[in-house]
């Protein structure tokens, strides 16, 4: 999966809307894996990151 995102998704001068398709693309990969999902350090740190990054938006 790695090699399908090859935005850094911690940089903070990408907009928004790509940042947000990003995730989404992410989010329907974990979602969607057929057998097996390998959740390493990098994905949690993303999913927190953006998980947090929400909540500041609704506040």
């Amino acid at each position: 999966m790695n090699n399908d995102f090859p935005n850094n998704l911690f940089d903070p001068n990408m907009d928004k809307a790509t940042l947000r398709d990003e995730v989404n693309l992410l989010y329907v990969s974990a979602t969607r894996a057929k057998k097996t999902l390998i959740i390493n350090k990098l994905l949690v740190n993303i999913l927190a990151n953006v998980a947090e990054n929400e909540k500041t938006a609704q506040d």
